[in-house]
């Protein structure tokens, strides 16, 4: 019987507001060699249409549960990745891209509003070799393990890292609950054997007063 208790957070990465938050969701059907098919179908076996899962404690929220499944071209994660409700589809701050003058140089620059950050969880390289060569049941006892590692990582995130700043100049921080879609893969980009997933988690989180603000990141 397998056993995978440890996973490496091997890579944060901000996603911006724009179309690079489609990728996650887009399936490519005229070109399967687009490297944005790499994100797609990998969720479930079973399903192609299924690309990921919502998890965390604040999808109550957005009106969804953790453990739903999110599918390809899935309206509610576009819209959230668009920093708007995922039903009414308010939006829940200022989510466009803006142009804006620096004032020291004078030189006209872009200020790219965070959507999300996608923290990359993966098990060792041999845990995935051995994937690669076992059985369907043990394949999945390595998944499930896998699965469980990174909700424990996710967890760690959330009772240690999950704030967002409030009071004057952002001073005092308060605790938040995440929202996080998971989009879970079986090889890497160059089609080698590479458990991991992709744990998006949503840059904007509601306070206490119900107010719509950012995830504090200088952690």
């Amino acid at each position: 019987m397998f056993c995978v208790a440890l996973v490496f957070i091997v890579g944060l990465k901000l996603i911006h507001v724009g179309r690079a938050a489609l990728y996650y969701v887009q399936k490519w059907r005229d070109n399967a060699d687009s490297p944005d098919e790499y994100y797609v179908g990998r969720s479930n076996p079973d399903d192609e249409e299924v690309a990921g899962y919502w998890y965390g404690d604040g999808l109550s929220a957005h009106g969804l549960k953790s453990g739903q499944a999110i599918h390809i071209n899935d309206p509610h994660f576009i819209a959230m990745m668009d920093v708007r409700l995922p039903f009414s589809l308010e939006r829940l701050r200022e989510g466009c891209n803006r142009v804006y003058t620096n004032r020291r140089t004078g030189n006209h620059e872009v200020h790219e509003v965070v959507a999300a950050i996608d923290a990359v969880t993966s098990v060792p390289k041999p845990v995935s070799a051995v994937w690669a060569t076992s059985g369907l049941e043990n394949r999945r006892r390595i998944e499930r393990a896998h699965a469980k590692a990174t909700r424990a990582s996710l967890e760690h995130i959330q009772r240690y890292y999950a704030q967002t700043r409030t009071g004057k100049g952002g001073r005092r921080k308060e605790k938040v609950k995440l929202v996080v879609a998971q989009f879970s893969h079986k090889t890497s980009r160059n089609g080698d054997a590479q458990m991991h997933t992709h744990n998006v988690i949503l840059a904007v989180v509601l306070r206490k007063d119900g107010k719509w603000r950012a995830l504090d990141t200088s952690n």
